[in-house]
């Protein structure tokens, strides 16, 4: 009889440990199913993000390539018209003769110079070293001492002018030409040859550039001027 208890005594224990064994079991393979469950989405999540920054990097990274291209699209765009403007500008004689110089600003250097030296050979052209200057702003020209603004042509006295326009040229003479010293401006636009000056122009004067001559009866000095721009 004891056996017999004894026995069911140690069947009970080994059923009960079985039992808990399983369910202890039960509870690990649901912790990690949970655990690898968890993983799964934690690993997602940051592959998501990953490929969210990944994106929104490229995203930028074609937006600065836009920016940048248009940039460099607008600076080509500016350059081109820049040297469009510069390469097609011309003498406008109708602005000049409202003392507009805007078509005339620049860069002149002084290329000729031609006078009487009274030694029996009369007015004879040299090639200038460059001496005297023009100055152009948009409402003024300067040469030295001698100014021409609007109509009026000075010199210490303010005279009045008038323009005529001529075989492809604009010369600005004074209006009274009965003074002590007399002036005239003459406007020859590039492609034009300098005509009445002698037949001995000397070949530092290029047609093919835009020139003022700027000429005085005291000893019928003259000036050539020539564009370095075009």
């Amino acid at each position: 009889m004891l056996d017999y208890l004894s026995l069911s005594k140690h069947m009970a224990i080994a059923v009960t440990t079985i039992v808990v064994t399983a369910n202890l079991a039960a509870c690990s393979n649901s912790q990690s199913k949970q655990q690898s469950s968890n993983k799964t989405r934690v690993t997602s999540s940051k592959n998501k993000s990953s490929h969210k920054s990944s994106v929104k990097q490229k995203s930028n990274q074609e937006s600065d390539n836009a920016a940048n291209s248009q940039t460099s699209s607008k600076n080509n765009v500016s350059e081109s018209a820049s040297k469009a403007e510069s390469t097609t500008k011309q003498m406008d004689f109708s602005q000049i003769q409202q003392g507009n110089y805007a078509s005339l600003l620049g860069n002149w250097q002084e290329v000729a110079i031609s006078g009487n030296h009274h030694d029996g050979t009369g007015s004879r052209w040299e090639e200038s070293q460059g001496t005297d200057t023009l100055e152009i702003t948009k409402d003024k020209l300067a040469n030295g001492s001698l100014t021409l603004q609007g109509n009026s042509l000075n010199d210490g006295t303010a005279r009045p002018v008038t323009f005529t326009q001529k075989d492809g040229y604009l010369n600005a003479n004074l209006a009274d030409q009965s003074v002590a010293v007399n002036y005239a401006i003459y406007f020859y636009p590039k492609g034009i040859a300098m005509s009445g000056f002698g037949d001995d122009v000397p070949a530092s004067i290029d047609n093919s550039k835009n020139r003022i001559v700027i000429w005085t009866s005291n000893n019928s000095y003259t000036e050539v001027f020539q564009s370095q721009d075009n």
